[in-house]
């Protein structure tokens, strides 16, 4: 009987700690709250080269701040020329950004830069007994850098940053001594369009609700009333 108890009373300990160290998938608020500003103004992403994608990288970070947070009020300022000209101005500055909100009268502004690079074939060769090819590769990358601020007209200082880092490969190819070869030759388009989507999701991660594991326990106090 005493053992029978024993063994109860440790099973039953087993479970409660069980209970107490659970976790539980929790929703929790973005980072950063886009509701502090009544209007937010986009200036047209910058891209080194002029490669044509300052346009589709504005409109992409806009649908992905907005899909974040819902209703956020946002003014299309043109190219940085054009904010500039409509203001009276010259280069961006903090007396520039204090003018764009006077003149546009939106309480902050969001700017961003976007750099796409290839990087050269990287070819790969590998020898075996002496002189003998034993196999060959090949590759060529794309890289990308994404930087997007947003400015608060009143102060003029930077009150939010984000950026992304990433690559993607566009041409693959390998060959061996025995016969075994292949080759990936990714469309270049749909690759700049991926990479760039992936840029955009990740820098606009503040501005979405995550969803983290934290223990039943303390979700549990949260909750009472």
């Amino acid at each position: 009987m005493r053992m029978y108890l024993l063994r109860v009373m440790f099973v039953g300990s087993l479970l409660a700690c069980a209970a107490c160290s659970s976790t539980v998938w929790v929703k929790t608020p973005p980072r950063f709250d886009l509701g502090r500003f009544q209007t937010l103004g986009l200036v047209k992403f910058s891209v080194e080269n002029d490669s044509g994608y300052g346009q589709t990288v504005s409109e992409k970070f806009l649908a992905s701040l907005q899909e974040g947070q819902p209703g956020t009020p946002v003014v299309d300022l043109g190219s940085a020329a054009e904010a500039l000209q409509s203001s009276n101005l010259t280069p961006l500055n903090r007396e520039t950004y204090l003018k764009i909100g006077q003149t546009h009268h939106v309480d902050g502004v969001i700017i961003g830069s976007l750099r796409f690079s290839q990087s050269k074939p990287k070819i790969k060769v590998d020898i075996k007994d002496g002189l003998k090819l034993d196999s060959l590769s090949a590759n060529v990358r794309l890289d990308g850098e994404l930087d997007v601020k947003i400015i608060d007209t009143a102060s003029g200082a930077v009150v939010w940053a984000g950026s992304s880092d990433r690559w993607i490969t566009l041409t693959d190819f390998n060959a061996s001594s025995a016969g075994s070869s292949g080759a990936r030759i990714s469309s270049a388009e749909q690759q700049y369009e991926r990479l760039l989507l992936d840029m955009v999701h990740e820098v606009t991660a503040d501005f979405r609700c995550q969803m983290r594991k934290q223990p039943k326990n303390l979700v549990d106090k949260t909750n009472r009333p």
